[in-house]
């Protein structure tokens, strides 16, 4: 909590806490049903001591915190949901132009205001200052071309006469001010989630006003102003008044139409985004499935074919997951979550699912990797395969028939030890763009003039996309384009080098086959020998007639006996009827009418006779994240396995289980 950043928390002359923090915790605390409990408020001047408080356990919980889940998590916090939200404002002197927006005074205690700029304003130069003060200072004497302030503070703050030569804007963005607890303590974020919930969206906008006065330093001269005359003086007053209420009035409208307007925003950008990204994959599902079916006698074709399919596959999947995510989405950021990274295997996943496009537009996609020496980095594998793919599939797809992609990815030394600096350039002969679109090819929903006349679909979302992950990795994207000759995307990106045996193989020369890891060859291996599971009985509790039949044909492929339940009722009965031992594992569906899986499991769990009640159960459902594992796990299952079937996954549980 800081102690003058009201309307939000401040302390009083008595050494008292008050803002809007003062009626929030007890509010929430009595919603809830929470039983009175003694709170003790600390106050910091600056964001950073504060936040270093919460990782050293002396304080449980910061307010107020923002600048996004991306920031907020980078400094070792969980955002709750926003307790207040109002667009930011720009303070500037003078006429504003393009250029008010190029330079920035900040206030370097607070880091929201820094993340604020970073995140929206990504391009301007930004000048620390000890305060708020001092940054408006800094704006009037021509230091900087402008400040921030939130709009809760802003009309008040500006009040003052020395601040009479500036003038508002209000941005686009809004800034959000959320509590912040210690990444780990899920359990308070979520009561403290429920309580603002509860509370519903407009309470603390509404409280904020009774605060906002003590921005306001009214002095001796103004006073004197105030009261040359009287009269005067009372009609601006009722002016004032009106005009405060038609300007609350129309925030209130105009906060209405934004947040319709956003959410529409919202739901076209991610509309558009999925049908960008899921039709690749799917486009090469769908292709080498047909050309499977007209090879049905080739079997080595076949089984090519099923690799890129799988390939394919995986890569869709991967962006369903992400799609569900929806506290990602809603943020509009992602968690970055480094894993080892075979760069053979990687290119390779990328060749099968573009190869169907290469294909019917008759080009060549020419693979360079001779500058690589580690084969094996760390790295986020989803989110540099999102990048590569986005840009490959705009360079195919921006490439006249007859025309070369050539793929390069280098390795370059780096000053930090076990890391090496990536270059991945990716290369096409095709339409190029013009100098004015390559300024905002980096920017939401901006299309090239030439590509929209060509009727070439596209969103104006993938480089924007692009750009934000290649961010989040630490690396940097840059375009070199010709109009009519053809363009060139660099990503350069650092990642740590994964320890290999001296000796080892670098990747191969240019236009040679791609060899598997070692752990591909092992996945492919274990794939051939399939478990004995002969004598064994498992009860499979599914509603749907698909699945019933896809998950029987695979169990019993390896020698189990399958009984089916339709709901989890059925399930229940089976297991109360059937002698014990008869069954020797339950695959339990979560979702299924009548009775859900959790529900089952308890009353399975519940028998009377132990060796039914100890018979294993295990999770099989499409809700597949963590949390969903761990909840299943809490109700008394023994594993958790992710549709759509992954059979390696179930062959190797069934292993543990059925020992």
């Amino acid at each position: 909590m800081k102690t003058t950043f009201l309307p939000y928390s401040a302390t009083d002359a008595d050494g008292n806490v008050t803002g809007i923090i003062r009626d929030l915790i007890p509010d929430i605390m009595k919603t809830l049903g929470i039983p009175e409990t003694a709170v003790t408020y600390s106050g910091y001047q600056s964001y950073d001591d504060m936040v270093a408080d919460m990782a050293a356990d002396v304080i449980d919980v910061a307010f107020p915190v923002g600048g996004g889940l991306y920031y907020s998590e980078e400094n070792g916090i969980y955002q709750s949901n926003p307790v207040v939200s109002s667009p930011t404002a720009l303070i500037y002197q003078g006429e504003f132009i393009e250029t008010t927006t190029s330079r920035f005074a900040v206030n370097e205690n607070n880091r929201m205001q820094y993340y604020y700029v970073c995140t929206n304003y990504p391009d301007a130069k930004i000048d620390f200052f000890p305060s708020i003060e001092d940054s408006l200072a800094a704006v009037l004497s021509g230091k900087v071309e402008c400040t921030t302030l939130n709009g809760l503070r802003a009309n008040e703050i500006l009040k003052n006469k020395k601040y009479a030569d500036l003038s508002i804007r209000q941005s686009s963005y809004n800034d959000d001010r959320c509590f912040g607890v210690k990444i780990g303590n899920e359990g308070l974020l979520k009561l403290l989630n429920r309580g603002i919930n509860v509370l519903g969206s407009d309470y603390a906008q509404n409280i904020s006003y009774r605060y906002t006065g003590g921005l306001y330093s009214y002095s001796f001269t103004d006073m004197l102003s105030d009261h040359m005359a009287v009269v005067g003086s009372i009609l601006l007053a009722i002016a004032a008044l009106i005009v405060f209420l038609l300007i609350r009035d129309i925030r209130r409208t105009r906060k209405e139409v934004e947040e319709k307007d956003k959410a529409s925003r919202a739901k076209t950008a991610f509309l558009n985004n999925m049908s960008h990204d899921i039709r690749t994959p799917m486009n090469a599902i769908k292709g080498f499935t047909a050309l499977a079916a007209s090879h049905l006698d080739d079997k080595d074709q076949v089984r090519d074919y099923l690799d890129k399919i799988s390939v394919s596959s995986a890569h869709l999947l991967s962006l369903i997951n992400d799609v569900l995510d929806m506290s990602r989405i809603e943020s509009g950021k992602v968690t970055v979550e480094e894993t080892e990274v075979h760069l053979p295997d990687m290119i390779r996943d990328l060749k099968a699912i573009l190869q169907s496009n290469i294909e019917s537009g008759q080009l060549k996609l020419i693979v360079n990797t001779q500058d690589v020496i580690h084969e094996d980095i760390i790295t986020d594998k989803l989110r540099l395969n999102q990048v590569l793919l986005n840009i490959l599939s705009n360079a195919v797809k921006f490439t006249p028939s007859g025309g070369t992609v050539i793929f390069s990815v280098i390795e370059k030394p780096s000053g930090v030890k076990n890391t090496a600096d990536f270059e991945f350039r990716i290369r096409d002969n095709g339409i190029g763009m013009s100098k004015e679109f390559q300024k905002t090819i980096f920017e939401a929903f901006t299309r090239e003039k030439t590509s929209t006349v060509s009727g070439i679909q596209g969103t104006g979302l993938g480089m924007a996309i692009a750009k934000n992950l290649i961010d989040m990795m630490g690396g940097t994207i840059e375009v070199h384009s010709t109009e009519g000759r053809g363009s060139e995307f660099i990503v350069e990106l650092p990642c740590r080098i994964k320890s290999v045996p001296e000796g080892s193989g670098s990747l191969p020369e240019p236009a040679e086959p791609l060899t598997d890891s070692p752990a591909g060859q092992q996945a492919q291996e274990d794939d051939g020998s399939m478990p004995d599971f002969t004598g064994k009985r498992v009860l499979l509790a599914e509603d749907n007639q698909m699945n019933q039949i896809l998950a029987e044909n695979i169990l019993t492929s390896v020698g189990l006996s399958v009984d089916i339940a339709g709901d989890g009722t059925e399930a229940v009965e089976k297991m109360k009827n059937a002698d014990a031992g008869y069954y020797d594992i339950i695959l339990m569906d979560i979702q299924m009418p009548t009775m859900d899986g959790y529900e089952a499991t308890n009353l399975i769990r519940a028998l009377d006779d132990r060796k039914k009640a100890e018979i294993p159960i295990v999770a099989v459902t499409a809700n597949a994240f963590e949390d969903d594992r761990q909840i299943a796990l809490n109700a008394g299952m023994n594993g958790h396995l992710a549709k759509p079937y992954d059979i390696p996954a179930i062959m190797k549980t069934l292993k543990e289980l059925l020992k």
